[in-house]
């Protein structure tokens, strides 16, 4: 161990060690361990003669091939009496698809029964073989039956062309998958050499501020990995029905990143959303040109599904019709944001790939600004690894990434939503002192101030013109953290300490009324014009201020008939649906899956799609943090520094005890407003995984930091263990030093680890449901990359499956 440990020295001859050991480490594992078969398999041995069948002779293309789909998608070999070590499937067709390829084999007395799986694409000549092996056990067997059934999750249809027992085992190296080892055994030294578990962050510092910038670098660099999977140019063309009136291409045929802007009507019905919004606006109207079908009028209620399917009408799906005309009802924060600068820039609307990751880039930047805001005013002294760990977890618990390959207009709002309300947070919490700063004055600018102050204004509209609900969460959030900043930057600290007054008179009588006022201008009158011109834009098109266009929708149900009524059979739905309904987990890539599991509907419940519940996902777990004592949270956020008077610590705890309250009280309000929007959504709407993340988004923010300090606050040079709470003297304001241990206690690393397990299983489960994803709408589509990028799946498959199933 001590060698180890002075090989991780930093010395230019351990470094040299290190890399070499990780390299030989990672080629070793990609030889031995994955391609185990090429050096010990079977086939060759005298007990294991080669053997390729002969395929009946397809009667229309006169060629020995078995064409295999979803109603013929089996072949059956009996009599065999042979021994096998694996099975090679040789496929090919005209159109990509990713087909899971199963095998099944029958031993002497015995019926079949799975022994292998792997995944095709045989439009692809890279990938349209397939090599199935059977376990050293069973090999050793005599197989009398061979069973080859072919699965996707849509239509499908390919040609099998050969099949082959006991052939030579191929050396298959992946260099993606070895450079995938080689970081991880990187970043685990690295997390050794610089012992990241014990460092304080310290954003002073440079090299900690590279660090948490590389946080910003991968999420971009995963950002640019979808939208590369999603680019036009390697995604086959692929459209989603919108049911009703046209279809929405998610791909066009010429595969470009840049749309024309639709004209005509059969080109608005065949566009998105923000496309036919777009187009309307520049013609100076808010109705949006589509074909109305005069039939609607005579209809009483068109709102009504039944009604519209038993008139015969044609209408538009997932529109408002109101007054005889179709508008848009999706927030409009996405066209100010990126449809409308694109076409000023390019005269072309963006398509769903390029649309989407210029919405993610916001949505990224935003929520880390938001996230290392908060921790800096809640957290003096922050542990880097739990740090930059909790930052990746939270950040994938939103879901953001789900929402990415979503390539729909229906998920744009949702990124605009987290994007501002991330930015009005972080705005709100530029405005406070540092948690490492404090006692100090506050360091603001009048003008940076004022500036802060208005883009948090600016916030407030836009998060409504994205997604009106989550208002709620923008309010409850907002109110402990405006206090704060009441507190700590508007009041007058030698009139708070006067002792003969009380404590409500002190707050008044040092309030600094004048500057309040004259500040809280500039967050006020961007939220009044803003919120008139919501108004103007929602009365314009529906005669009401208050009505955004969802009561008018075509969708699946009359939601003009819906009402929310209060019953516990739906609040248990609710609960569990929203927040304990637990994930999908398989034995092959992408490893889990969002639960699609079809449940009694004992609420006024739209639709039932795939779901996923918030505490399936650890780091949401730390909310329930929260309920630590005050005392205890108050010294974790206050850092208790080994050195320095008690003046100083007493300032530090004074703080550290208000900004505890704070966010006791956000985490509170946070719980009762996300069951009332997960009852709401159930209600009035349904289950859907998208739908989490407006749940998910703000308790992002408090998870983070709630984690931070329960497992990741520390001293800059030792270990704060929980026994220093009780040595705090609330009366003399002093810290007994006696108390404070310099080593890690065995209990401690043991949370410790298991608070990094959580994260980085958080991370993956945030990642990997991104390729099992699936548009429910439509039964049995499958995930969106199997559709679109079917060379993509099955490298991946193949990659971090190589075993098969």
């Amino acid at each position: 161990m001590k060698a180890f440990n002075k090989l991780l020295s930093g010395e230019p001859a351990g470094s040299l060690i290190i890399g070499a050991l990780i390299l030989f480490l990672s080629l070793a594992a990609e030889l031995l361990v994955f391609n185990h078969h090429f050096f010990y398999g079977k086939s060759g041995h005298d007990s294991f003669a080669h053997r390729a069948f002969e395929l009946p002779v397809h009667e229309q293309y006169k060629v020995r091939a078995l064409v295999m789909n979803g109603e013929a998608n089996e072949l059956t070999l009996n009599d065999l009496r042979q021994k096998i070590a694996n099975v090679q499937l040789t496929t090919t067709a005209n159109y990509g698809k990713a087909v899971t390829m199963t095998l099944h084999v029958r031993f002497e007395g015995d019926d079949f029964r799975l022994v292998s799986s792997t995944r095709i694409n045989p439009a692809d000549t890279d990938q349209n073989t397939a090599l199935l092996h059977l376990n050293n056990s069973d090999s050793d067997k005599v197989v009398t039956g061979l069973k080859v059934t072919a699965t996707a999750n849509s239509a499908f249809i390919f040609a099998l062309t050969g099949l082959e027992i006991n052939v030579p085992e191929p050396l298959n190296l992946s260099w993606v998958r070895m450079l995938g080892m080689m970081a991880i055994l990187g970043v685990f030294c690295a997390v050794l050499r610089f012992r990241l578990y014990r460092l304080v962050f310290d954003e002073s510092r440079i090299a900690h501020r590279v660090a948490d910038h590389g946080v910003l670098a991968l999420a971009l660099g995963i950002c640019t990995f979808f939208f590369w999977a999603t680019h036009p140019s390697n995604c086959l063309p692929w459209i989603f029905d919108v049911n009703g009136e046209g279809v929405y291409p998610v791909t066009s045929l010429d595969r470009t990143l840049l749309y024309k802007l639709p004209e005509s009507i059969e080109e608005t019905s065949n566009a998105g959303a923000y496309d036919q919004l777009l187009a309307a606006l520049l013609k100076g109207k808010v109705n949006i040109n589509v074909f109305v079908d005069p039939a609607l009028k005579a209809i009483d209620n068109p709102w009504d599904p039944s009604a519209r399917i038993l008139s015969g009408a044609r209408y538009t799906f997932d529109r408002p019709y109101y007054e005889g005309r179709y508008f848009v009802y999706f927030g409009i924060a996405p066209l100010i944001m990126v449809f409308a600068p694109v076409y000023a820039l390019t005269g072309m609307v963006p398509s769903p790939a390029l649309s989407m990751y210029l919405m993610s880039i916001m949505a990224v930047m935003a929520l880390l600004w938001a996230y290392r805001t908060m921790v800096r005013v809640y957290a003096a002294r922050p542990n880097m690894l739990i740090y930059m760990s909790a930052q990746v977890a939270a950040m994938c618990g939103t879901l953001i990434w789900m929402l990415y390959v979503g390539l729909s207009f229906y998920y744009l709002p949702y990124l605009a939503a987290m994007t501002w309300l991330s930015v009005f947070l972080a705005s709100l919490y530029s405005l406070l002192t540092p948690a490492r700063h404090s006692g100090k004055e506050p360091t603001n600018s009048t003008l940076r101030t004022r500036l802060m102050l208005l883009v948090a204004g600016i916030s407030v509209p836009m998060l409504v013109s994205s997604r009106p609900l989550v208002l709620i969460f923008m309010i409850v959030l907002s109110i402990p953290a405006i206090a704060l900043i009441i507190r700590e930057n508007y009041t007058d600290r030698d009139t708070q300490l006067q002792p003969q007054v009380s404590h409500t008179r002190r707050l008044l009588s040092s309030l600094q009324l004048s500057a309040l006022l004259k500040d809280s201008l500039f967050t006020a009158v961007p939220v009044l014009i803003g919120a008139v011109l919501i108004m103007y834009y929602n009365y314009i098109r529906f005669d009401s201020i208050s009505e955004f266009g969802q009561t008018y929708q075509f969708t699946g149900d009359d939601v003009r008939s819906k009402g929310i009524v209060f019953g516990i059979a739906h609040l248990k739905n609710v609960l569990f649906n929203f927040f304990a309904e637990p994930l999908v987990w398989v034995r092959e890539f992408p490893f889990v899956f969002a639960n699609s599991t079809s449940y009694n509907d004992y609420g006024n419940m739209l639709s039932d799609m795939d779901r996923i519940s918030l505490f399936t996902l650890p780091v949401f777990w730390s909310l329930f943090l929260a309920l630590r004592s005050h005392r205890t949270l108050s010294a974790l956020a206050a850092g208790l520094p080994s050195s320095g008077n008690d003046q100083e610590m007493t300032a530090r705890m004074t703080m550290a005890s208000r900004r505890t309250s704070a966010l006791r009280y956000s985490t509170a309000l946070t719980a009762a407003a996300m069951v009332f929007l997960a009852y709401l959504s159930y209600y009035n709407a349904g289950l859907f995984s998208r739908y989490l993340n407006d749940i998910a988004t703000p308790c992002s923010y408090l998870a983070l930091v709630l984690t931070v300090l329960n497992f990741g606050t520390q001293r800059a040079d030792t270990h704060v263990t929980a026994t220093p709470v009780s040595a705090y003297s609330s009366t003399t304001g002093s810290m007994d030093k006696s108390c404070t241990d310099s080593s890690y206690s065995w209990s401690h690393s043991a949370l410790y680890a298991l608070a990094m397990f959580l994260l980085l299983k958080t991370a993956a489960i945030g990642l990997l449901i991104s390729f099992s994803y699936s548009y429910n709408i439509l039964p049995h589509m499958g995930t969106i990359f199997n559709e679109m990028n079917p060379e993509l799946m099955v490298d991946m498959y193949r990659i971090f499956t190589p075993f098969g199933h």
